[in-house]
């Protein structure tokens, strides 16, 4: 995929399992590749599994961190997270600083 957005989401839903055959790696890779190419959805997601350790993630909250900053610092040249998520990925990365 080419397109950064088409790449974020496809990666969650691959990872997920949603409407399409779960296939965890390959998930992982497309929503990787997405968050560095400037996704913020693609970081939030990131940030949110290795935060709860989903999709085969280990639980890692300075990587959870680290993806968390990206999407909410400004620093995504993409931006189509919708604004509740936003503030979610606000809200989980005042936790975790706090924990810090």
């Amino acid at each position: 995929l080419k397109d950064t957005r088409a790449m974020a989401v496809a990666g969650c839903y691959i990872a997920s399992g949603v409407g399409v055959r779960r296939n965890v790696s390959h998930g992982i890779a497309l929503t990787v590749s997405a968050a560095e190419s400037g996704s913020d959805y693609a970081c939030v997601s990131m940030g949110v599994w290795y935060l709860e350790g989903l999709c085969g993630l280990p639980e890692d909250k300075k990587e959870a961190h680290y993806w968390l900053k990206r999407a909410t610092n400004g620093s995504c040249s993409i931006r189509h997270l919708q604004e509740k998520d936003l503030e979610k990925a606000e809200a989980a990365l005042r936790e975790l600083e706090t924990i810090e």
